[in-house]
């Protein structure tokens, strides 16, 4: 976190994932379709403790609409025809044209 930003890796993203799940499902933290307060607060707290990092609440939030963009992504993707993903190397898999008319879906950035 050199200048403000988070920097995230798969373990970290495990560990606030978890804390999430564990917040839900063992102790109802989620209301209206959205995580309660105190969830964010103990995913937050779990991550800055594991890891050794000072990463606010805004930060752990920010990251979470990040991932709900990269799974709707993934998702559109896998919903085009000839395309699928091999389990073993998380990898997408085809067909000629295939991948070329799932990219002419998606705008540019």
């Amino acid at each position: 976190m050199d200048d403000g930003r988070a920097s995230w890796d798969d373990e970290k993203d495990f560990t606030w994932m978890k804390e999430m799940i564990h917040q839900v499902h063992v102790l109802g933290k989620r209301a209206n379709s959205r995580f309660k307060r105190e969830a964010w607060h103990a995913a937050t707290t779990k991550l800055n403790s594991d890891h050794a990092v000072s990463y606010t609440k805004e930060q752990v939030k920010s990251r979470n609409a990040e991932m709900k963009k990269q799974y709707a992504q993934v998702s559109q993707i896998m919903k085009t025809s000839g395309i699928g993903l091999e389990a073993a190397t998380c990898r997408f898999i085809c067909l000629d044209g295939s991948w070329a008319h799932a990219a002419a879906d998606e705008p540019s950035t």
